[in-house]
């Protein structure tokens, strides 16, 4: 199964020390590049371990980051959500993933409103 996650999961569970949960729950994890700057390069910034969690996922494959372009004009589901939420939902729908990782009440609108599978921090950890 393939996981789009959003920046909120990857922090809770890299500050949990949970992050071997997604290797243990997906075969490909999936963030957009604006997730990967969000949670790493500005979380390095401040010398945050749970970037460095992360980043060790990207450096070994186990979290693949991709270029996302958000199509033209922004669609109204996207309106709402910040830049990194609404490339998670436009890659979950043009991949078709198994599940979309998101903890955000307003993205998790917004990806309802595409009719996408949703997990969030609580959800995996159940």
């Amino acid at each position: 199964m393939k996981a789009i996650s959003n920046a909120g999961p990857l922090i809770s569970l890299a500050k949990l020390g949970q992050l071997g949960l997604l290797l243990k729950l997906f075969d490909g994890i999936v963030i957009p590049r604006e997730v990967y700057i969000e949670v790493v390069a500005k979380g390095l910034l401040i010398g945050a371990p749970d970037a460095e969690s992360v980043d060790y996922l990207v450096r070994q494959g186990h979290i693949l980051v991709v270029d996302v372009t958000l199509p033209s004009p922004i669609p109204m589901w996207a309106q709402t959500i910040d830049i990194g939420e609404a490339q998670v939902v436009s890659l979950a729908l043009d991949q078709r993933a198994d599940w979309v990782l998101i903890d955000n009440a307003h993205a998790r609108k917004a990806a309802r409103a595409m009719a996408l599978p949703l997990k969030g921090t609580i959800g995996l950890l159940i």
